[in-house]
């Protein structure tokens, strides 16, 4: 028996939500969407949470870096793991919530004006083009 890691416990997507609505709703963290440079798809550092809007996906990106500030004792890989987890379990109305509410803040904070139109393209069920 060595001493492998204890499997990690996964946040249901509902709670998960939750908790990344409450503390976007704190006012707390500073939001910012700008073209990071290399591979950089998105950091968290203190009350900051930095995306590049330019690739990979948005959504799949602010989930992965709200983790990072919420369960600030996880590691990259149960940072991942928990992302996948609420990305492929999670309903498109808990998902909604989220990108309704990161559209709100994001046309309050930034100039960048594609995510309010992405939740609304992504209730149609239609692709976005650029």
């Amino acid at each position: 028996m060595g001493n492998s890691p204890k499997p990690q416990k996964m946040i249901r997507p509902f709670r998960l939500a939750e908790m990344i609505l409450a503390k976007m709703g704190e006012g707390e963290i500073v939001f910012r969407f700008t073209r990071l440079p290399g591979r950089v798809y998105g950091y968290s550092l203190c009350d900051e949470i930095m995306i590049d809007h330019t690739r990979g996906d948005i959504f799949d990106t602010f989930v992965h870096e709200m983790l990072h500030h919420l369960k600030p004792h996880w590691n990259h890989v149960q940072v991942r793991a928990q992302t996948k987890y609420f990305i492929s379990r999670s309903s498109w109305d808990t998902k909604q919530r989220i990108l309704c509410a990161l559209g709100n803040l994001e046309a309050r904070t930034n100039s960048l004006g594609s995510l309010e139109s992405y939740a609304r393209e992504m209730n149609k069920g239609t692709k976005r083009t650029e």
